[in-house]
């Protein structure tokens, strides 16, 4: 019997198979271990489909490298561009500059997203730059109230995002949007003039809005301005302090099947004004041409509040004869004041009456599937598989449930943490400090993945480790960081990302000495770290002038030794490294 086995060497595979391999790879990886290693895996890179990938976890020489390299010569081939400026100063500012130099093509783009810029890039970006690209089919903006450059935008509406993008890209398909607009009492007025001037876009199939008032909602589906929308997720805000600016008309006319035909999906997350959504969707569930509608959300229930009862969510549901669309209510609902909480236990009973007991879960949740049975939930005793997480969170103001620790220990490895997140408050009992930290220890040592470590700290949490001497307090907890990386199992996978938030005054507990010493031994101690952050509460708490960063660290880098090249920002209560 022949035993030997025959072999089939990589570049023997078909073609197929090896572009499939290719998709797990980074371009720029992929671009240096095969673009010259012979003539058929050349032409093989010659057509795949690259991109720009998100800069998160990318070194600012990487970065680099995209632009002066993989950009320049592979343009014909980009189909998907990542711009952000997210914990990267001036990345976008670089790729821009590039762009006019180089005169990228591009030809074959199809999606981009745009992630924590500048506002002045914003406006470049979305009148002189996308417009160039008549093949982009998807855009995702990500503007969120927890980014850098989130004050640019603070004034903007809902309205100021999606008119101008649709108006400014009529060939768009798909449009998400994450953002944290602002309304004022001029904002009803506006929504009165887009909806005499907005015109219908015939492209456009998926919406996603993140932070979208009724008022607009309402206009985007009326009037057939999409009338190619086949999927909506909508996450209305919550504005408890200016609601009476979005405040609706009781009565709204119900939404026409004739103004969305083709609309198939709907997803929102609703926190109030239940019983209007309702009503505004009832003729297109009822005229059976939608297949899924999610409605979910959190919801203070107080005698006013318009939950519907139960009686009403059964009729509304059996409009549907064919029962063709997937139905999912997911609320959860807590009582506003002690008063309520017989209201709401009368609410829970009505629903139990009329869908049964797996309605009510945990005297919290109100959840409904219909067609279909209500799904089996977990029960209360059961226990996630607390060692599969990629992130854990250890909070330092408690004494953790000491079945929480029994868990953590019980656990002898962590496959997928990444990302360790400890949480400060104002304890002072040092036998909690000892043991949460013994446990980070632990896990840190059975973690090889673990890359990430995060610190949110109080001035308690921060000064609970420098003895007396206040100033010296970055340059400890610097120490600190450096005492729990050394407990951790993943050498391979040396720290990258290190951001420090702080709940005090600077002037208490940082000076530029103790910065540079504690920077540069972060340098020393983790030489593959490519973003450093750190974040102090807002400005408005502190009257000090040297509260404000940007003038205590102007000169940090003076005696610092790094030995790579560097990008960095900083704001009054920030300072953002690039590595």
């Amino acid at each position: 019997m022949n035993t030997a086995s025959s072999h089939t060497l990589f570049e023997q595979f078909p073609v197929e198979l090896i572009r499939s391999i290719f998709e797990y790879l980074s371009p720029l990886d992929l671009l240096n271990a095969f673009e010259e290693l012979n003539s058929r895996f050349s032409s093989i890179i010659r057509e795949h489909p690259l991109c720009l990938p998100n800069n998160r976890r990318m070194s600012l020489s990487v970065y680099e490298d995209y632009m002066e390299y993989v950009l320049p010569e592979y343009s014909s081939q980009i189909v998907y561009l990542h711009l952000s400026e997210h914990r990267t100063p001036h990345a976008v500012e670089s790729f821009l500059d590039k762009m006019y130099d180089q005169k990228y093509l591009f030809s074959k783009l199809k999606a981009i997203t745009i992630r924590d810029i500048p506002l002045h890039l914003y406006h470049s970006l979305l009148a002189n730059i996308l417009p160039l690209f008549n093949k982009l089919e998807s855009l995702t903006i990500d503007m969120n109230i927890d980014h850098y450059h989130y004050s640019d935008y603070d004034k903007w509406t809902d309205i100021d995002f999606v008119v101008s993008i649709l108006d400014s890209l009529p060939r768009l398909c798909s449009l998400y949007l994450k953002i944290s607009p602002a309304y004022d009492k001029t904002y009803l007025n506006d929504v009165n003039m887009i909806s005499s001037s907005m015109s219908s876009h015939m492209h456009l199939h998926t919406l996603s809005i993140d932070q979208c008032s009724r008022q607009l909602f309402v206009e985007l589906l009326s009037k057939n301005r999409l009338p190619k929308l086949r999927n909506l997720r909508i996450k209305f805000p919550q504005m408890m302090h200016n609601k009476h600016v979005l405040t609706m008309q009781s009565h709204q006319i119900p939404l026409n099947t004739s103004c969305v035909p083709q609309l198939r999906r709907i997803k929102l997350e609703v926190h109030r004004n239940i019983q209007w959504i309702l009503d505004y969707l009832k003729e297109i569930y009822r005229s059976e041409q939608l297949e899924e509608l999610i409605i979910h959300g959190y919801v203070r229930f107080s005698e006013g509040t318009d939950f519907p009862r139960a009686e009403i969510v059964r009729k509304w549901l059996a409009m549907s004869k064919l029962k063709q669309c997937n139905v999912r209510f997911h609320f959860s609902v807590i009582y506003r004041e002690k008063i309520d909480q017989q209201n709401l236990n009368d609410l829970f009973a009505n629903y139990m009456k009329i869908f049964g007991r797996n309605s009510i879960y945990q005297n919290k949740y109100i959840v409904i599937h219909y067609p279909n049975n209500i799904k089996s939930l977990p029960k209360e005793d059961e226990e996630d598989d607390i060692g599969a997480v990629d992130e854990l969170e250890i909070d330092e103001s408690d004494y953790l449930e000491d079945k929480w620790i029994e868990a953590v220990q019980n656990v002898s490895h962590w496959p997928n943490l990444r990302k360790i997140s400890i949480l400060g408050d104002c304890t002072k009992d040092k036998d909690a400090i000892n043991r949460n930290f013994r446990i980070l220890f632990h896990v840190a040592r059975r973690a090889r993945r673990f890359c990430e470590l995060e610190i949110e700290a109080t001035l308690a949490f921060v000064l609970r480790f420098n003895g007396e001497d206040q100033t010296s307090s970055f340059l400890q907890l610097v120490q600190i960081v450096d005492t729990i990386y050394s407990h951790s199992s993943s050498s391979s996978l040396p720290l990258k990302k290190l951001t420090i938030f702080v709940d005090a005054e600077p002037a208490s507990w940082l000076t530029i000495e103790h910065f540079q010493k504690g920077l540069q031994l972060v340098f020393n101690r983790f030489p593959s770290l490519i973003h450093f952050t750190l974040y102090c509460c807002q400005i408005e708490k502190f009257t000090d002038t040297i509260y404000n960063l940007t003038e205590l660290l102007s000169d940090w880098y003076s005696g610092v030794k790094c030995g790579r090249s560097w990008s960095w920002r900083s704001q009054s209560n920030s300072f953002d490294l690039w590595l």
